[in-house]
Order: structure tokens, then C-alpha cells, then sequence
């Protein structure tokens, strides 16, 4: 059972690719690899956040008492330390590493890009790329996109039991993106128009997903067929 509060709780239902958007908790991902590999004993999860210090504070923020009072068990500690948490500055780091990523073979020590049986792949906050910093204003809705079919790709290339992907985006809904580069043959803010004109990146990400669920107010609401 996998589920993004502390157990008992609401569990996911079974999934290969998922995505959560919406104001989720800070700790979600967090509880999310730890019931996941809860499961899978001997496993790995790989997650991917563009900010270390944005993720920490978060969680420093949210303060959650679940993870300050049993976060140091045993059994807890144990689960965790099987996260395997990278935090690739920029989309073009995080696309190559994504498609450098390899299973571990048994005969040798894996390195720095082959981790040894993971189950999961978590993409967390990839908006940030696109909303924040100095080069935020450079992509195009390729630039996206091509982050989400990397990490695809490298789920085939992984072992059955890695065919487990999740992208947690809290901005996504807000994230609009042109569909060429805008500096692509001299376009300007000006002419971003018609064709070009900025698109809703959430429209076409939830085609790659089997389920997407969207937190509002807290609550977590499934767009699949079957409610979560």
C-alpha cells in the first residue's frame, strides 16, 4: 500500500505512472518512497528535486509531528536511508542524469548513476525549472515534456520491478509554457501570439499518466476512472 500521509491513511490504488499536482504537504513525497519501499523490502526509490535547500526548508516549515516523533525509529530510518535523493540544478542536468540512470549489476558496485534494485522514480517539483530563476523565461513546452519522456525511457531500461514512476508538482497548473523557445528566430514577448502562444503545460502532461490526482484545500481528488 502506498500512500502520501503516515499509515493507517487513504492509500493510492496500484499504478505504474503517476501524477500529483496541487498544494500537496511537504512531507508527501517523503511518506509516498517510505510506504512505497514499505512493500518492496531490499528496494530502492531515486528522487529528483531541483533544490536542496527549498526542499529542507520546506519540510523544516510544515514541522510535521509525524516524522519528528518516529522519524528516528529503527524500522523508519532503516526505510528511508533507501531513498536516493539527487538534486540537479537546471533541466538539462536533470534530463542527462535521468537518461545516464542504470540498474546496478549484481556482479559490481554500483556507481554514481546505477542504483542497485530501485522500484520508484519520483520527479518532485520539476515547475520550479520553468517559474523560477534567471533562465526562467528561456524554455519552450518541449523543455518539459522531454523531462517526463526521459524518465519514461529509463523506467524500460530498469527492471520490471522499477516500472513505478511518480511526478509530484505542486505549480504545475500554473506553468504555461510557448511551444517554440522564444528567442527562436528573433520572437519577442510581443510576438508570443496565435500559435506560439503560451501553453498550458498540464494539459499534456496528464496523457503520460495512468492517474492523476490533484490536492485542493488538502484533499486529494483522482481525474482516472475509478476514484482514489
Amino acid at each position: 500500500m502506498t500512500s502520501v500521509f503516515p499509515l493507517p491513511s487513504p492509500t493510492l490504488p496500484e499504478f505504474t505512472t503517476l501524477l500529483l499536482k496541487g498544494p500537496y504537504h511537504a512531507s508527501a513525497p517523503i511518506h509516498l518512497c517510505l510506504t512505497h519501499l514499505a512493500n518492496h523490502p531490499g528496494s530502492r526509490a531515486v528522487l529528483l528535486t531541483p533544490s536542496r535547500e527549498n526542499f529542507v526548508a520546506a519540510l523544516r516549515d510544515f514541522n510535521e509531528d509525524w516524522l519528528n516523533e518516529c522519524g528516528g525509529y529503527g524500522a523508519v530510518s532503516q526505510v528511508l536511508s533507501r531513498v536516493d535523493v539527487f538534486y540537479p540544478p537546471t533541466p538539462v542536468q536533470a534530463s542527462l542524469f535521468l537518461s545516464m540512470l542504470r540498474e546496478a549489476r549484481p556482479e559490481t558496485a554500483p556507481s554514481q548513476l546505477e542504483i542497485e534494485s530501485p522500484c520508484l522514480v519520483l520527479l518532485h517539483e520539476f515547475s520550479s525549472y520553468f517559474l523560477d530563476g534567471e533562465t526562467s523565461g528561456s524554455h519552450c513546452l518541449a523543455s518539459y515534456l522531454s523531462l517526463v519522456a526521459h524518465a519514461l525511457t529509463t523506467l524500460k531500461s530498469l527492471s520490471e520491478q522499477a516500472s513505478r514512476l511518480v511526478l509530484m508538482d505542486s505549480r504545475l497548473d500554473c506553468l504555461n509554457l510557448p511551444v517554440l523557445e522564444p528567442d527562436i528566430h528573433g520572437l519577442v514577448a510581443a510576438d508570443l501570439e496565435g500559435p506560439n502562444s503560451p501553453y498550458r503545460v498540464a494539459f499534456l502532461i496528464h496523457h503520460y499518466f495512468e492517474w492523476v490526482g490533484t490536492f485542493e484545500s488538502g484533499t486529494a481528488h483522482s481525474r482516472n476512472h475509478v476514484p482514489m
